[in-house]
């Protein structure tokens, strides 16, 4: 939850394995607020269920926030593909006002 109003980066890096071969993408974003029609969200597809072995993936964003704005990462449209997040990680800060 953001503090104070300002320009905040993001970034977020999640590893992938156990892919069972389908070729699904998978929208990986970084939301404000929930919404993913807003104009902060930023996404990028991969295909984890193509990653049979250990791969990570990073993205990263910077929003204008207002005090008690929330940010989280997602995963979103699975559909066929099976796979495991082995590891994840986030972290944000203020940039500037």
């Amino acid at each position: 939850m953001a503090p104070r109003s300002g320009y905040y980066f993001f970034a977020a890096t999640l590893q992938f394995s156990g892919g069972n071969g389908q070729g699904d993408g998978v929208i990986v974003g970084i939301y404000n607020n929930g919404d993913s029609n807003d104009n902060n969200t930023t996404i990028i597809v991969v295909e984890p269920g193509l990653i049979k072995n250990s791969t990570a993936q990073s993205i990263t964003a910077m929003m204008k926030l207002d005090p008690k704005d929330r940010v989280d990462v997602r995963l979103e449209g699975v559909d066929k593909s099976t796979f495991t997040v082995s590891y994840s990680s986030f972290m944000g800060f203020l940039i500037g006002q």
